[in-house]
């Protein structure tokens, strides 16, 4: 007998239904397709998810070329304002003013007349004219701008303003209205196809004036009305290269900068009496000095570096390594030297000698210094500056927070130029007798580049306004 093979209802396709095993008629009878409309309906949502799938990589593309244009905008933004940066401080003024445009999508929209809206709340007035023996070099534009080739070509316009901005500190230091000048570019980019106009790129830095506080100003004629009254007077404290065990009230144990040296180790901690910073302690470890007189001689006196070790082109004075997430005012021991946080070279402190009497901080503190980046590249800075009362117990200083505050600029200088910023003391604090008052500045990470102080110079006199009721006999 030969093998059973199984059949199956399509073999007997071509013979007639009478000859089909039972059920398989019916089966054949039952056999289904894809019919004409089904088929059509089936192509039609494939179409439809087709372009839906199309329509998100459109999207997709139109935000990254959004993106790339934006960072563009900001590239060019950012030169300009480097390059404004640069000017002499009286040149800081537009060559003509610029009128006012309807479109809220255009930089002129925030002109007014003579003054801009920097922002909702604060109109400033716009410098047009000149300083003395200067002339006027900010265009207002707007001044066509194209990167990149032909096809992928990023287009638009850069505007450009200056305002006068009125400072919050004491008038011995920023009297009247005018106090500093605000450097504003915007950038207006071209719409890509099949898209509208978007808002313009705003960026802006402040510029002080390097003449402010000149050399010799003592800082004594009063304050601006802030602190506890009438008899409120600014107190000036000079910054110092020096070592603050050496330096007196009287000035007897000053000496000015003898030369180029290595960062000072000026804000260390340790368990151990003698591996703190203090003024009493080793000469190694001490802060530097604040004191009570300019540094004396002329434009030809050398200007030092007093962080050598640190590489970076810049003109002279302490050179600051950025890093640190948060404000510090010191660092330990085992910190000193390593390079991934706060360190020697990122936090610096200075401090005064013990006060003979009782000394009051009534109301606010200035600090007011000469700066630029090291390297000559402009880019956001974040400098904290910590105010400490400071006591010594078992040849372990002890410290009490007076005030602190962050100081945040866009665009730091890339050359030497004068930046005052200025906090509250609230409460009003009272130093004791035989305390020392402390000042430490500590460059945060956040910062764009390493940046430099210069100080303890006649042409760069740094200093730290208190305002007192107290003010030191001399």
């Amino acid at each position: 007998m030969g093998p059973i093979l199984r059949r199956d209802c399509r073999d007997f396709a071509v013979e007639s239904t009478a000859g089909h095993p039972a059920g398989c008629a019916a089966a054949l009878g039952r056999e289904e397709g894809f019919s004409l409309v089904e088929l059509l309906i089936a192509m039609a949502l494939t179409a439809v998810g087709v372009a839906a799938t199309l329509g998100v990589f459109g999207a997709s593309g139109r935000t990254t070329v959004i993106s790339q244009n934006a960072e563009v905008g900001a590239q060019q933004a950012q030169a300009e304002l480097d390059r404004l940066s640069k000017l002499k401080y009286g040149e800081l003024a537009l060559t003509s003013t610029p009128v006012n445009s309807t479109n809220p999508k255009n930089p002129n929209y925030r002109v007014s007349g003579v003054n801009f809206n920097v922002r909702s709340g604060l109109s400033e007035a716009m410098v047009t004219t000149a300083g003395e023996g200067a002339t006027a070099k900010v265009d207002p534009g707007p001044t066509d701008f194209a990167v990149g080739q032909d096809g992928s070509t990023i287009t638009g316009e850069i505007y450009r303003y200056v305002t006068w901005r009125d400072e919050n500190c004491p008038t011995s230091i920023c009297d009247g209205t005018q106090n500093t000048k605000r450097v504003i570019v915007a950038v207006s980019l071209d719409p890509i196809a099949n898209s509208v106009q978007r808002a313009p790129l705003w960026f802006s830095t402040v510029i002080t004036d390097p003449s402010a506080a000149p050399a010799g100003y003592t800082g004594t004629a009063g304050g601006n009305g802030s602190g506890t009254g009438p008899s409120s007077s600014a107190q000036i404290f000079y910054l110092y290269d020096e070592r603050c065990g050496d330096a007196a009230w009287d000035g007897s144990g000053y000496s000015a900068p003898g030369g180029s040296h290595d960062a000072s180790n000026t804000a260390q901690t340790s368990p151990s009496s003698s591996s703190n910073s203090k003024c009493n302690g080793s000469e190694a470890l001490q802060p530097d000095a604040l004191g009570l007189q300019p540094a004396a001689g002329g434009s030809s006196t050398p200007l030092y570096e007093y962080s050598q070790d640190l590489a970076g082109d810049y003109l002279g004075g302490l050179a600051m390594m950025r890093n640190g997430s948060s404000c510090r005012s010191s660092y330990s021991s085992g910190e000193a030297s390593v390079l991934t946080g706060p360190n020697k070279w990122g936090v610096h402190a200075w401090s005064t000698p013990q006060f003979d009497e009782d000394f009051r901080l009534a109301g606010r503190a200035t600090v007011s210094i000469y700066t630029q980046t090291l390297g000559g590249v402009s880019g956001r800075g974040l400098l904290c500056a910590t105010l400490l009362d400071r006591i010594e117990s078992g040849g372990i200083p002890s410290n009490t927070t007076i005030a602190s505050t962050t100081y945040d600029v866009s665009a730091w200088p890339s050359t030497p130029r004068r930046l005052s910023f200025t906090f509250t003391i609230s409460p009003q604090y009272a130093l004791a007798q035989d305390h020392r008052l402390v000042l430490v500045l500590h460059l945060r990470g956040e910062s764009a580049q390493d940046i430099a102080l210069l100080y303890d110079h006649p042409s760069y006199q740094s200093l730290l306004e208190i305002e007192t009721t107290t003010p030191i006999g001399t």
